[in-house]
């Protein structure tokens, strides 16, 4: 076994939903953090987060002014699946990691990210260098 890297269970849906809802907590707080210093750093907003306290399990970030790129986050818990739908409905790319037990890791392709990690790669795929 590669050092850092731990197995998942058969089925993701083995995860218990208390780690699942770990999960996605540290995941959230993590991008408000990298959304917060990518805003300071240029000195206004230029990202935000939308979140509606009636669905717990999703979020926006969109660039701002509109229109600019949005990225729409989903936690499906019955699935233990992080879904990650980049652009518009027309067009959309959709990033799928499997929530994997053990301290807060994904897998998407074959490979396991930290939350850490997902959380820099996924807005990294949004946001401009």
């Amino acid at each position: 076994m590669t050092e850092g890297v731990s197995r998942a269970p058969a089925r993701s849906n083995e995860l218990s939903p208390e780690l699942v809802s770990v999960f996605w907590e540290t995941f959230r707080r993590r991008l408000w953090t990298i959304i917060h210093e990518y805003n300071c750093d240029a000195g206004e907003t230029i990202w935000s987060i939308h979140e509606r306290s009636s669905d717990s399990d999703r979020m926006e970030i969109c660039g701002q002014p509109p229109p600019t790129p949005c990225l729409a986050i989903s936690l499906d818990r019955s699935a233990a699946q992080l879904v990650c739908d980049f652009g518009p409905d027309s067009q959309r790319d959709r990033w799928i990691f499997e929530v994997l037990p053990g301290a807060a890791t994904v897998r998407r392709s074959g490979t396991v990210h930290r939350v850490e990690d997902a959380a820099a790669l996924i807005l990294g795929h949004l946001l401009p260098v």
